[in-house]
Order: structure tokens, then sequence, then C-alpha cells
């Protein structure tokens, strides 16, 4: 893991590395304050016998004297304290004392007796210094051995904002040269250990960047995976598409060494000496070009086939719609000639039409010229036929004014109407009417059928 990602002390370790030392040494142990209020189980009995209230060591010994147990006790009483010596302690456990049975505890009878007189004075809030009078904190605890009941080490506290940012830092008993009235003197080399960080904030942030950098590491090494994966896939399936086409040009290495002439086959063995010279995607291109001008001719004749078809279906349309229009035609009469562009008359005046007369029409281009002069024979019919219907005298003044009538020809397209109600079809001019083709051939309105 890079350096940079973590502090590293004078000593050549890490703050992350210094705690987790800490913690290896604490091991089995506990601190004076985690002793004070276990609970005092009695094993004859299973029953609570009250709880750990002081714990009493001896500095200058390095052992374990005894504790002082609390029973009972509330808001305003302390209850009864008893006296239990280490040696009478069935295990010292993380979570509780324990005893073999309440024999083992004796009523405190004034002061501690003999144990304050074997404990000694008092170790806590002395001064840690150095032989050459370099103040480095103050005693704060003691840890224990649980098993073997010694006091191994003392804690040394640099103060509440120190101990939060830093951690306190565990001084062991050999370390110690002399423990006075007010000073605990240590050597020089104590020093050191006790200004490098062991926990607190900066073992946290310490141990928060090892967290980080081994994911960020974990991410890279993922990634990588993936990449590697992915560019293994892509690899495959270059080869499985150039395998087989026909190069459309030669591919060499860098040396200039030929991987594959033009025009040759793509065999396993040209992919193998692409791949070693890192040439595969040029011989892939130099494939896929062949393969692409082939489906580039092949979409050009679909194309082309598609375009004629449509075109053929178009004219085939037109050629039926064409049909269909000269079987109506066929039997009308004519109401004015057709002529040609040279003005020859190709269909004349009144005249019958036949199925020769509609395939000259057709042939000379005429069709629709025909079907004009039909109409306009419809026209002449509906004027003549029309005037005896509309000869009657006009409608009183009181009567509503009539419709102008509209009369369709269903075989013909054509409408004819007057454009002044009231007035009689044989009566009007040929300004008067308008002829024009309706909605739908199928129509019917109010109409008289020719």
């Amino acid at each position: 893991m890079d350096s940079s990602n973590t502090t590293t002390t004078a000593g050549g370790a890490t703050t992350q590395q210094r705690a987790q030392a800490q913690n290896a040494f604490r091991e089995g142990r506990s601190t004076g304050r985690q002793l004070m209020g276990l609970p005092v189980i009695s094993l004859s009995g299973g029953e609570n016998k009250g709880h750990v209230h002081d714990v009493i060591y001896s500095p200058l010994q390095g052992k374990l004297v005894g504790f002082t147990v609390q029973q009972g006790g509330g808001l305003l009483s302390h209850g009864d304290t008893f006296l239990l010596s280490t040696d009478r302690v069935h295990a010292i456990g993380q979570d509780a004392v324990t005893i073999d049975d309440t024999t083992v505890l004796e009523p405190l009878q004034g002061d501690l007796g003999t144990f304050e007189e074997e404990a000694g004075e008092p170790v806590l809030g002395k001064r840690l210094m150095t032989e050459n009078g370099k103040f480095l904190g103050n005693i704060d605890d003691v840890l224990i051995d649980r098993q073997s009941r010694r006091v191994v080490a003392y804690q040394v506290s640099g103060g509440l904002w120190q101990d939060m940012m830093r951690g306190q830092t565990d001084v062991p008993v050999d370390k110690i040269i002399s423990i006075g009235k007010d000073v605990v003197l240590v050597p020089e080399a104590v020093e050191s250990a006790i200004e490098q960080p062991s926990g607190g904030l900066v073992a946290a942030a310490e141990a928060a960047k090892e967290k980080v950098a081994h994911a960020t590491e974990a991410v890279k090494e993922k990634a990588a995976e993936a990449r590697t994966s992915a560019a293994v896939a892509i690899e495959n399936k270059e080869a499985d598409y150039a395998r087989g086409k026909v190069a459309n040009k030669a591919v060499e290495d860098d040396a200039g060494n030929l991987i594959v002439p033009a025009g040759a086959t793509v065999t396993d063995a040209h992919i193998r000496a692409a791949i070693a010279a890192g040439k595969l995607h040029a011989l892939a291109i130099a494939a896929g070009q062949t393969q692409a001008g082939d489906l580039a001719d092949t979409a050009r004749e679909k194309v082309a086939h598609a375009t004629e078809t449509v075109r053929e279906k178009a004219a085939d349309a037109t050629d039926a719609a064409k049909d269909k229009q000269g079987e109506l035609l066929v039997g009308k009469t004519t109401g004015r000639a057709v002529t040609l562009e040279n003005g020859a008359t190709l269909v004349p005046a009144n005249h019958v039409i036949t199925e020769a007369d509609v395939s000259a029409a057709r042939a000379a281009g005429k069709l629709g010229d025909l079907t004009a002069a039909v109409g306009a024979q419809a026209v002449n019919d509906v004027r003549e036929r029309a005037a005896g219907v509309y000869d009657a005298p006009a409608a009183p003044a009181t009567a509503p004014a009539a419709t102008a009538p509209t009369v369709v020809i269903v075989e013909q397209p054509v409408v004819v109407q007057a454009s002044r109600p009231g007035d009689r079809l044989n009566e009007l001019e040929d300004d008067d009417l308008t002829v024009s083709p309706p909605a739908a051939p199928a129509a019917r309105t109010d109409s008289s059928r020719l």
C-alpha cells in the first residue's frame, strides 16, 4: 500500500499500526476503570453479590491487591462494603468477577487496613517525566493482566484534547525507573513512544484512509479485470469476424513484415500473427472492407429491384385505371369532336364510342379528352331532357323559392347545376350552368338517372 495514504511515525510504524499493536498489547488485560463496576458473581448460588467499587493495587510490587465490593445502596445510602482479596477471587473476566461463595467477602471495618498498607502510595495522577526533565503527561490509569493479576503498564494522558486526538499511551512497568512521591521517572526513549499517536481521531482518520486506499485498489483491480475481459471479448469477436473473409488490402506489422496479402482469405495463422503484432483490429478492418463492398452491391441491387417493382405496380395500376375508364366510355356519345395535336379528328362529335375509339384515344394520349367530350354530350342531354320537366309556371310569390335542381350522371362523372333558383332549365343560357365532377361516383341525391 502507498505510504502516502498513512502517517508514518519516526519509529517506522504508521499510526494505524501503532493502534493495532496497542490493541494487541491490551488483549486479555483490563484497565482499572474497566474493572470498576463489574458484577461479583457467587459460583455456589449463581448470585450477584454486588459490584466492584475500588481496584486496589501495589505500584511498587506491580500486582493487584484486591477489590472493595459494594452491595445494595440507593440514592441516600451507600449500602454495605466488603473487601475481596485477590487470592480469594476465582476468576477475573472481561464482564464479571467470580468467587466461590460469599464467605470470601470480608465486611469493611473503617479503613482498608492491610489492603492499604500493601498497596502503598497511589500512583494515579502522578507526573510522568524523563530523566532529562521532559514532562510527558500524567498517570491516568493502570493496566492489569486478568489471568496473572499483575500490573503490566500505566496509561499516560496528555490531557483531554490530546487524548481525543492522539489517544493514550501505555507505558510498560519495565520502562519505569522509579515511582517517587510526586513524579514517575522513565528513560528518554519513552518520550518518542508517547509523542507518536496511537489512537484517537488521528488513528480513526488513518484507518479510514487505509480503508479508502484498499477500496480504491480493489476498484482499480476490478476495473483492470473488466478491461481485460472486455479486450479479450473484443479480440475474439474481431478474430471470428475476420476468419474466412478476403482481405481487401495487405496488413503489415510495425516493421513492415507482411501478415496477410491483399486478396488472401484470412486463416487462423493470419489471426495469430496479427494478434502477436497487435494488428488484429487492422486485419478485421481489411476483411470488413471487402464484406462492406459486397454488402453495398447487394443493397444497391435490392434497391434497384424494389424500385423496378414499384414502377411496374404503378404502371399496372395506371393501365387498370385506364381500362376501367375505357370500359365506361364505350357506348357513350361524344358531345364534341376529339382532335389530335395536328388538328386531325380522332373521334367525331355526336359519335357513339366503340372499343376501337377507346384504344385509339389511349394510344394517342387523348383518353382524358374523350372523357371530356362525353361530358359535353351529357350537358346537352341534360338541357334537352330537363326542358319539359321544368316548363310549368313559376311558383306563387308566397311559396318558398325553389331549390336549384341537381342532376347526377352516375355513368359519367359530370354534375350539372343551375345557378339561379326558380328559373326553368330550358330558358337558361350556357353561362348559367355549372358542370363539375361529383364528390363520388356512387353519389345519390334528388337526381334523375339518364
